[in-house]
């Protein structure tokens, strides 16, 4: 039952639909507000462009990935998709991470530097576990490969930004707080995604309905939560 409800459109794209695009119509009504404030703030207007980006990518991935998908829900073009965008996926928490550290030089290039960092680090997963297909694609599929990329994200994540914790100068703006409250998200998004299929390999249905939660995390609150909680000065 619950596996059937975890494939239906209702749950994919409809939640992260469902979602998004009220939170996307607001933003845009926000943004469009502020450009006509006679001082506006360009900290808020910051943290809304961050927000409409990232929002936009994520209603893509639900339409690209989910059930109305117009590249096909199996093929290779949907594999293609559904790889890009799970690489995006975890490229946003890393540049996220990484972009807390160049409070002292804002801006572009600091942005473009965070993204240098980032995108190598985004793509170890999924090397590793692409190369792990081309030894053995029989065993290396379904939820038993998406629990070692699962395991090996949720790794990569903690130590990378235990790694980064230290180097930020914490001060008034509470960088270091805000990479604390990522990686508890991502740690919340991805201990679920392991426990469920962890549930899934040994047959048991409720895993899927367990899958649901990290889904909704993933596509709901991420972007909500990574955007406008963002301490000021590091939302660009």
């Amino acid at each position: 039952m619950f596996q059937t409800i975890y494939g239906s459109a209702w749950h994919h794209p409809g939640i992260a639909w469902i979602a998004g695009v009220p939170l996307l119509v607001l933003a845009l009504v926000a943004m469009r507000q502020g450009r006509r404030a006679v001082d506006p703030d360009p900290r808020r207007a910051a943290a809304l462009w961050a927000f409409v980006v990232l929002e936009i990518l994520i209603l893509l991935d639900a339409w690209f990935t989910g059930a109305f998908s117009p590249v096909g829900v199996t093929g290779a073009a949907a594999d293609t998709a559904a790889v890009v965008f799970v690489i995006l996926g975890d490229l946003r928490f890393f540049y996220l991470v990484e972009r807390q550290r160049g409070l002292a030089r804002p801006g572009v290039a600091q942005s473009l530097r965070a993204l240098a960092v980032a995108l190598p680090v985004s793509l170890i997963v999924p090397i590793a576990t692409a190369v792990l297909r081309r030894i053995d694609a029989q065993r290396y599929s379904g939820n038993y490969l998406y629990l070692l990329y699962e395991l090996g994200v949720l790794a990569l994540a903690i130590v990378f930004s235990i790694t980064r914790i230290p180097k930020v100068h914490d001060g008034a703006d509470g960088r270091s707080r805000y990479v604390q409250r990522l990686l508890a998200l991502e740690i919340t998004q991805y201990g679920a995604w392991i426990l469920a299929d962890l549930l899934i390999l040994r047959g048991i249905d409720l895993g899927w309905a367990l899958r649901i939660v990290p889904n909704t995390l993933y596509y709901a609150c991420f972007v909500p939560v990574a955007t406008l909680a963002a301490p000021p000065g590091t939302r660009t």
